[in-house]
């Protein structure tokens, strides 16, 4: 029951950050609606997945399935903020702009502390549980809480995360 307990506040405190992700880029769609710039930016996506690699390397990661996950969380990512947008145009064509924030020196630098947190704790999980299996997904649904997301959309992102695993040197 115990380790139960302990595989349930991993999930929570995972799905939490994904929350916390997936609720800023929110900020860089209004940053971007405002700039008259597109929701893909092929080039930060792009960083954004050499990084997650470098850093899955670091910390003992595969890192095809870790940048695989971050993958799928950039899709989910610019799925919210699509629809952000179109609720904006429609809502409120013109964004005020005292609501939008610096997104390079404040919205992308909080986006990657939470990525670094995100990463600690599946590692974390990893360590201490073993990889996210198919009995996680009741939990990682009702705890992942954006509504701009399907039920179908979140179980691509979940069974990313299923994948991710230690490096091959970790786990001997």
């Amino acid at each position: 029951m115990k380790e139960f307990s302990h595989q349930m506040s991993e999930m929570k405190e995972i799905c939490s950050v994904i929350n916390q992700r997936l609720l800023l880029v929110l900020d860089v769609a209004l940053y971007k609606i405002h700039n008259n710039q597109p929701i893909e930016d092929i080039q930060q996506e792009k960083r954004i997945l050499v990084h997650s690699k470098y850093v899955a390397y670091k910390r003992g990661l595969n890192e095809d399935s870790l940048a695989n996950f971050f993958n799928m969380l950039m899709v989910a990512a610019k799925l919210v903020q699509y629809r952000y947008f179109a609720q904006t145009l429609i809502y409120q064509p013109v964004v005020d702009s005292q609501l939008v924030k610096d997104l390079n020196g404040n919205v992308r630098p909080e986006l990657n502390k939470l990525g670094q947190k995100l990463i600690n704790l599946i590692k974390q999980k990893l360590e201490t549980s073993g990889p996210f299996t198919e009995n996680e997904w009741d939990q990682f649904i009702r705890m992942t809480s954006n509504d701009s997301l399907s039920d179908a959309e979140k179980r691509y992102l979940f069974e990313s995360l299923k994948q991710i695993r230690l490096s091959e040197e970790k786990q001997t």
